[in-house]
């Protein structure tokens, strides 16, 4: 479960993002997030370990960024895309793990 104060940091970011789960994952719904290129996408941020990352952003449609490595994931009955990015700490505050996905996007 995602503390109030976390939410609410993330919240200036992504007005509208509400926590969900599912297989016993927590994660944050982040509509209309705009990436750093401009570009606006869902997101879904994986605030816990999953397939060998620490966290995960998942995005709605590919970034129009230079990250590779791309593939797609069937979550919360939608499909989503993640890219092959690391090294984001799952102790850190939601907000600095979305940003510390958001920067691999520059």
């Amino acid at each position: 479960m995602v503390s109030i104060d976390n939410l609410d940091e993330v919240r200036r970011v992504c007005p509208s993002a509400k926590e969900m789960t599912e297989a016993g994952l927590t994660y944050l719904l982040l509509p209309k997030l705009k990436l750093p290129d401009g570009q606006v996408v869902d997101g879904l941020l994986c605030l816990q370990s999953r397939d060998g990352y620490p966290t995960r952003l998942f995005l709605s449609a590919r970034a129009s960024s230079k990250a590779l490595n791309w593939s797609s994931h069937r979550i919360l009955d939608r499909e989503w895309h993640a890219w092959s990015w690391t090294g984001v700490d799952s102790n850190l505050r939601a907000i600095q793990i979305l940003l510390g996905h958001l920067r691999a996007l520059r």
